[in-house]
C-alpha cells in the first residue's frame, strides 16, 4: 500500500526542460537502496543481534513498526528479497536507534 500524502511547500521552480518522468523506470532500484545495504553491512553483527532482540520484544507487544523492521531484517538475514522502501526504512530505523544509543551513553 502506498501512502497518499501531499506536502505543500513553497519551492523555487525546477530548471526548464527537466523530464522527471523519464528518470523513474518500473522495477528500477532506488539509488539510496545501495547505500542502505552498504550501511547495514557495516554495522557489527553484535549490534544487529541486539537490535533484533529489541525489535522482537517490541513486535511481541504489537508495535507495528518494530514488526515490519523485524520481518525485513529476518528476510535479509535469510537471503530473501526485500523491496527498496522496506530496506531503506529498516536502515533508517536502525541507524536512528544506534544514534540514540550513542547519545545516551
Amino acid at each position: 500500500m502506498m501512502m497518499n500524502t501531499t506536502v505543500q511547500l513553497e519551492l523555487e521552480p525546477l530548471p526548464p526542460g527537466l523530464d522527471l518522468e523519464a528518470g523513474v523506470k518500473h522495477g528500477e532500484d532506488h539509488p539510496s537502496a545501495r547505500l542502505a545495504v552498504d550501511w547495514l553491512q557495516s554495522v557489527p553483527l553484535a549490534v544487529i543481534c541486539n537490535l533484533r532482540r529489541v525489535l522482537a520484544m517490541e513486535a511481541h507487544d504489537h508495535h507495528e513498526s518494530s514488526r515490519v523492521c523485524l520481518t525485513t531484517l529476518q528476510r535479509l538475514l535469510t537471503g530473501q528479497q526485500v523491496s527498496d522502501r522496506y530496506l531503506m526504512g529498516l536502515a533508517w530505523e536502525l541507524r536512528t536507534r544506534i544514534e540514540n544509543m550513542t547519545e545516551t551513553s
